[in-house]
């Protein structure tokens, strides 16, 4: 009987401690804690068991404290508790008082409701314990796939003072998870030349790696500036959803950008390293054309005095001025390279010079490349072939025979000019720029010949 009576004292005078309760963060900025250890307990598997200590941190002169945990029931259930070892480390007598531990709190959560004081059997005041330790240990057994936070409410912590002082402090939840929980961002489908002014469709690919169906933001940006936030809703395990951004570029500049879409981390999530994925795009239409090669006689005489011109004639026809590279290739063989600029819209020409001392009777092959610029996708127009003959002295006409036809050419523009209405290149046998008698003495000294 006298036991009975003992114990309701005790009972008393720790409610006396304790209330009335409160949440247990003061006005201040206190640097004491009251926190679930692990506060991550992560790869757990159904059967599993695992401990958790609720410590308090940086504490002064305590003497009672009371919390209430709360945990997902469908996912966790409590199987044990004890007092931690903290309260007594100062050599005082504790009551550690049970008020509540049940796995079907309601209907969706489990409860561990625990209060503990230090007491003097022979009354008078008792020092509180200083420092940081653990208060109480709970053990849960995983019942089912799935995440738990485990979250501390109605926590006080009491000095020694009569009335005791409600010591101020933070709490910090735990978090459990049963199953690998992992999502990703795993594409971006957009094209990477987006013409400025347009608004952009943009798709994203999201992931569910993990082994649980999960609920998360995804937001989509250009470098640092937000686009778009969109939220995939409930997916399942292994599955994957396509998510449509649209991207309005009349307020962004010509440039390049980062597209970044980021999944925001999802609790228990551990491996991060896939929730984003960065493509590199281009706002602004790049697209160069080369409209002609063009060298200014089609046949020309084998061992030419001098070099042949060939204009590679080029267009701009994207949304901004271009700095590019030119080349003029015969065969495999590199003619030239040119860098040229053109403002958006404009045209203009390279001028190579084609040697044909080396080459032997036949047709050859020019071809003119405008280097695709970076981020440029329409790129079959960005380079042209042409032909040249190369043929015996007087075979103006380009049939491989000198004969009376080419003789009619030649006497046609006879003593011309390149600005005269009747010049013909082919007819400048000896490349000085004039059709005249030493042009026709070199079709006469020819004449008859072909291969």
């Amino acid at each position: 009987m006298r036991k009975k009576v003992v114990l309701v004292a005790l009972f008393i005078m720790l409610l006396s401690f304790l209330l009335p309760l409160h949440q247990g963060i003061g006005f201040e900025s206190p640097t004491t804690t009251l926190s679930v250890e692990p506060t991550y307990n992560f790869g757990l598997n159904v059967g599993d068991t695992f401990s958790v200590n609720i410590t308090v941190s940086n504490v002064t002169d305590l003497t009672a404290w009371q919390f209430r945990l709360y945990y997902k029931s469908a996912v966790l259930n409590a199987t044990s508790n004890e007092q931690g070892p903290f309260l007594k480390s100062g050599g005082a007598n504790t009551f550690f008082y049970v008020v509540n531990f049940t796995d079907n709190y309601n209907a969706t959560d489990g409860l561990a409701f625990f209060a503990c004081a230090i007491y003097n059997p022979g009354g008078g005041p008792v020092p509180g314990v200083d420092g940081t330790g653990s208060i109480a240990a709970i053990t849960f057994k995983v019942v089912s796939g799935g995440g738990s936070i485990l979250h501390l409410e109605d926590t006080i912590l009491d000095d020694s003072a009569d009335p005791p002082n409600h010591i101020p402090h933070t709490l910090i939840d735990g978090e459990a998870y049963a199953g690998i929980v992992n999502i990703a961002v795993s594409d971006i489908a957009v094209p990477i030349n987006i013409a400025k002014g347009t608004v952009a469709l943009i798709n994203v690919t999201t992931q569910n790696k993990g082994q649980l169906a999960e609920t998360f933001d995804v937001t989509l940006k250009d470098d640092a500036t937000p686009i778009e936030t969109k939220s995939v809703i409930n997916l399942t395990a292994g599955d994957t959803r396509i998510l449509n951004f649209t991207w309005d570029t009349n307020p962004v500049s010509i440039g390049e950008y980062n597209l970044i879409a980021t999944a925001t981390p999802v609790p228990g999530e551990q491996d991060m390293s896939d929730n984003n994925f960065t493509l590199k795009v281009y706002v602004g239409t790049r697209d160069l054309t080369v409209t002609a090669v063009e060298p200014y006689r089609t046949a020309i005489p084998i061992e030419f005095p001098k070099g042949v011109d060939i204009l590679v004639t080029l267009q701009n026809n994207g949304q901004a001025t271009e700095t590019f590279n030119v080349t003029l290739s015969q065969g495999s063989t590199n003619i030239g390279n040119l860098t040229t600029a053109l403002i958006a819209g404009g045209s203009g020409t390279a001028t190579f010079t084609l040697n044909t001392s080396t080459l032997s009777y036949g047709n050859y092959s020019l071809r003119g490349d405008a280097i695709p610029l970076p981020y440029e996708t329409h790129t079959s127009d960005n380079n042209l072939t042409r032909y040249v003959l190369i043929t015996i002295p007087g075979d103006t006409n380009g049939d491989r025979t000198v004969d009376i036809y080419d003789a009619i050419m030649l006497a046609g523009a006879y003593d011309s000019k390149p600005s005269d209405s009747n010049w013909k290149a082919n007819a400048d046998i000896n490349g000085d720029n004039t059709v005249d008698i030493y042009d026709a003495i070199m079709l006469s000294t020819h004449y008859g010949q072909s291969f």
